[in-house]
């Protein structure tokens, strides 16, 4: 399988890396974002940029469990042809579908996202924020996927930012 998005090494507390352990994420990569279909490549910080032939482009960043391949969150932003901007995050499976996770940055509640479909890979959620949202998550410090198990462990997963500045200008055409 292809390796897309930065690697983010994540040192975990010990409580968060048992629970991430128990649910065991693998992350099914989209046919728009794999490595081998790309046309064009950029990284900008720990996100990276790119497109493929029909001229889709995304920001992309997987976030991997310190001293190991295991992914925990794969992060995604994508322009849609509409000009709108989503984020998307694949998440481990096992978790309580009812209360969709929800995005912090810098401790301010930016907004819910909604479980797509989970399947072998994980779950997969979605929002479409605003120019606002996606302004205080390009200029925080430190951005927060809040998830809650099946168990009704609440886990945190960071999301680097590093980049995602510049990498939002390029995604966005500004």
């Amino acid at each position: 399988m292809a390796t897309v998005g930065r690697r983010r090494d994540l040192d975990l507390p010990s409580a968060t890396k048992q629970a991430f352990l128990a649910l065991a994420l693998t992350c099914v990569l989209p046919a728009a974002a794999r490595a081998e279909d790309a046309v064009s490549k950029e990284t900008f910080g720990d996100w990276d940029y790119t497109c493929v032939a029909d001229g889709a482009c995304t920001l992309t960043q997987a976030n991997v469990e310190k001293g190991t391949e295991n992914v925990r969150m794969r992060t995604e932003i994508a322009r849609l042809t509409s000009g709108q901007v989503v984020l998307s995050v694949t998440l481990p499976e096992n978790l309580l579908l009812t209360e969709g996770p929800w995005l912090t940055v810098d401790g301010l509640f930016i907004g819910p996202l909604t479980y797509l479909t989970c399947g072998d890979g994980g779950c997969t959620a979605r929002a479409a924020y605003t120019a606002a949202q996606f302004g205080l998550l390009a200029k925080g410090a430190r951005g927060v996927v809040t998830v809650i198990t099946n168990s009704g462990q609440r886990i945190g997963v960071a999301m680097s930012l590093n980049g995602l500045t510049n990498g939002l200008s390029r995604l966005t055409g500004q």
